[in-house]
């Protein structure tokens, strides 16, 4: 090992520029690499390399590469990804959100028009400002984020898993007989964080708002929440003596992250479902069921075709096309087929929470099909084909989620949120049925943003091109 002497004299000859440190008109990595060389043949060349090196291939370079979001005259976009607030179910605005108290006026800024509740995206930023009706009454203002997740289940428990808990920002406090005013108009800025940490250490990320009124009946509640945290204390003056009062404000944020499918969908128009299956058969998943029979029926089991896009990616103001075809013997298409029978396509979402190692589920509907029936014909697809005696139904249709949905499937642990297409496949009500009820599901993921087709570069560079 080098000894002390020796080591630090080149060291801080470096550091000092003694040895030829690179300025901003000479500081190429290069030249100070040269150098290095050079200096590996003195004696000290070894204490000297390890610590030049570093220094030389961290230090900065002179001038850093130009970029731009347009390609040159010779360059090509291949892909891109599309900017936050160019398409979808909403986007960050330039409204504003007011809210008025009686001692002060909350304005967040960045907000859409109309917005019943402020919106934010993933690790969004909550810009704002308060101003104070009173402010020489004013002894100190703080704000702060809080996220709760409030899980409960009759006959297992309850569990309150907090997912944003931060220490609050302090915007004025005035000083121990001090003479100064609070302003009248306080501004802030608070960051949302991405990942939050469980009980058990385990990293997730933050859920979206949920507050599920389809969910909240009967044996379960379940609900993920965002506060925004308002501290105001002032003195306030009574006839006889002044006392400090403390009081919190609290306004409700909504947290809906971005997100897009990864892919196109199949490609046709409202008339032209089953020449896509057809033509383009990749771009659509076949689920093959059959619907059994009770014991000791003469009838024949009825088998089931499902076609949806295999994308399994959707927005949730897109609509979800599909294909049914039914084909079974004449004699059990009548008794599966009076009026009292029903087919039925929907979108479901399965709630599962878990609290002291007990697991509760809970499905409900978050969306519903429209059916048509369509000409019966002979997919010849997947073992589509239809049987020369039997009889073949068709519909198809598309299926779309309810405005009160504004967020996909997540997993926090506690709790999982999943979604589905389903099919349900009903006999009709009698004493004695002789066909059993029938069910597919496919798993969905659902995004706030469409897919944008024929896009090359970003939707806000249009503007630089005009």
């Amino acid at each position: 090992m080098a000894s002390s002497s020796s080591s630090t004299e080149p060291v801080t000859g470096l550091m000092t520029g003694e040895q030829g440190r690179p300025t901003a008109a000479e500081g190429h990595r290069g030249d100070e690499l040269g150098r290095l060389q050079d200096a590996q043949s003195s004696p000290s060349s070894a204490s000297l390399s390890s610590s030049s090196l570093f220094y030389a291939l961290t230090s900065p370079t002179s001038c850093a590469p130009s970029y731009t979001s347009l390609p040159l005259p010779n360059e090509e976009t291949v892909q891109y990804t599309p900017r936050r607030g160019s398409s979808g179910t909403f986007s960050t605005g330039s409204g504003t959100y007011m809210r008025k108290w009686k001692n002060m006026i909350l304005t967040l800024y960045g907000q859409p028009d109309d917005v019943h509740n402020p919106i934010y995206d993933r690790h969004g930023l909550v810009v704002g400002e308060l101003e104070m009706k009173c402010p020489e009454g004013v002894l100190a203002v703080s704000v702060k984020l809080e996220g709760r997740v409030t899980l409960s289940v009759n006959g297992v428990g309850a569990r309150l898993l907090r997912t944003v808990e931060e220490q609050p920002t302090v915007l004025w406090e005035k000083e121990e007989r001090s003479t100064r005013r609070c302003p009248g108009t306080l501004s802030f800025s608070l960051r949302l964080p991405v990942y939050f940490e469980d009980e058990e250490g385990r990293s997730w990320r933050l859920p979206p708002s949920l507050e599920p009124n389809y969910i909240n009946a009967h044996n379960m509640f379940v609900r993920s929440t965002y506060t925004l945290s308002i501290s105001l204390t002032r003195v306030v003056e009574c006839p006889v003596l002044s006392r400090v009062k403390e009081k919190t404000y609290n306004v409700l944020l909504e947290l809906r992250p971005r997100n897009r499918p990864t892919g196109a969908g199949p490609q046709f128009d409202s008339t032209s479902i089953l020449a896509s299956i057809k033509s383009s058969l990749d771009e659509w998943t076949q689920l093959v069921s059959r619907m059994e029979v009770t014991p000791g029926s003469r009838l024949r089991p009825v088998e089931c075709h499902f076609f949806v896009p295999s994308n399994p990616t959707y927005c949730l103001s897109s609509t979800i096309p599909f294909h049914i075809q039914i084909s079974s013997s004449l004699g059990t298409i009548r008794e599966l087929f009076p009026p009292s029978s029903a087919l039925l396509e929907t979108q479901a979402r399965e709630i599962v929470v878990k609290i002291r190692g007990k697991k509760a589920a809970k499905t409900v509907s978050i969306g519903s099909g429209k059916l048509r029936p369509v000409p019966p014909t002979d997919l010849g697809v997947g073992g589509a084909s239809t049987p020369q005696d039997d009889m073949c139904l068709e519909w198809e249709g598309d299926v779309k989620c309810e405005e009160k949905v504004t967020s996909g499937g997540f997993d926090i642990g506690c709790l999982d949120v999943k979604d589905y297409i389903v099919l349900v496949l009903s006999p009709p009500s009698s004493k004695n049925p002789q066909l059993i009820g029938m069910q597919l599901a496919q798993p969905v993921k659902f995004v706030t943003d469409p897919w944008l087709e024929n896009e090359t570069v970003h939707p806000h560079d249009y503007e630089a091109r005009r």
